[in-house]
């Protein structure tokens, strides 16, 4: 059994589509098609579907509800090239200097129950960094520096180290 983060508290759509148990979509994910018609048990305990056509806010809606799968956290990066590995930058200063354009984002995907809600609460606590909602393969191929903001000079950047643990986080 997993619970969704509680109400007013930002939260991710896979996320809450994995908690629930929902297979990996091939299609958009809509609150008050699929979501929102499945919400009541055994895919969230006690809460029932939200009418169709129906306005709907996902924290509201979605927060703090135990669900049938683990919900998964998510934060954002950026890395030099989208090759298999994710290559980071030489340095922390190159990674700093860097606009963060190429690729796009990367997904860092974490366990519950310390859900990082910042990469400084990600390094303090050692969360592992996951690349898929599964979380079955932690991030451990990971070379060089990582940012956490695609703005030039701005953010922090981060290696992340054998297990998937993101260290030496560095202000840009």
């Amino acid at each position: 059994m997993g619970l969704t983060p509680a109400t007013g508290t930002e939260i991710a759509m896979g996320c809450v589509y994995d908690a629930f148990g929902f297979p990996v979509p091939t299609f958009d994910i809509s609150l008050n098609g699929t979501l929102g018609a499945n919400r009541q048990p055994p895919k969230a305990l006690g809460v029932s579907a939200i009418p169709a056509g129906s306005q709907t806010s996902l924290s509201a809606d979605m927060g703090g509800l135990t669900t049938q799968e683990d919900y998964c956290c998510t934060l954002t990066f950026w890395c030099e090239n989208a090759d298999s590995v994710l290559d980071g930058w030489n340095s922390s200063a190159t990674a700093c200097a860097a606009s963060g354009i190429f690729p796009v984002p990367v997904t860092a995907y974490f366990t519950q129950p310390t859900c990082p809600l910042s990469w400084q609460s990600a390094v303090a606590q050692g969360n592992v960094i996951y690349l898929s909602s599964q979380l079955n393969t932690p991030f451990t191929t990971a070379i060089g520096w990582y940012k956490t903001t695609a703005t030039l000079g701005s953010g922090f950047s981060f290696q992340i180290n054998s297990s998937g643990i993101p260290i030496n986080l560095t202000g840009c």
